[in-house]
């Protein structure tokens, strides 16, 4: 038996498992409030509208915002369990810079905005480059 055919039949460490348990049940909550969101959309709406401009209902942006909440602070625990060191300093860093990509640009649109040089602050719109910093410097600092 090859080494490569060897290591597709061995079973998962521990480890490996509960890091695919910790990715799994993050995208199953991404996955859960996104299909929640479409159903709860009123009919007719595309869904440019729904993710743009959409007005959401109280009963579901409540509950959204427990599961979202509760099941983020169950998968960061997860996570960190799971990880490992080589890991743990790409999430580090990664978080910091997903941290720049806020503190940087929000004081300046900030006070454009003030000067009327500027449209409001988009804090969805800060969270998303966050979360595409974050994911491009972890993704370098873990498969490079």
């Amino acid at each position: 038996m090859t080494d490569d055919a060897h290591t597709a039949n061995r079973r998962a460490s521990p480890r490996q498992r509960r890091y695919r348990f910790a990715i799994g049940f993050s995208a199953a909550i991404g996955a859960i409030i996104g299909a929640w969101m479409v159903f709860d959309q009123p009919a007719g709406r595309d869904s440019a509208t729904m993710m743009l401009t959409g007005s959401l209902s109280p009963s579901f942006a409540i509950a959204a915002s427990l599961v979202w909440a509760l099941g983020l602070a169950f998968a960061m625990i997860l996570y960190h369990r799971a990880i490992d060191d080589h890991e743990e300093r790409a999430w580090l860093w990664a978080s910091l810079a997903g941290w720049y990509a806020v503190i940087f640009p929000t004081p300046v649109w900030w006070v454009l905005h003030r000067a009327a040089l500027a449209p409001p602050v988009d804090a969805m719109m800060l969270f998303a480059l966050s979360l595409i910093v974050n994911a491009a410097v972890w993704a370098w600092l873990k498969f490079r």
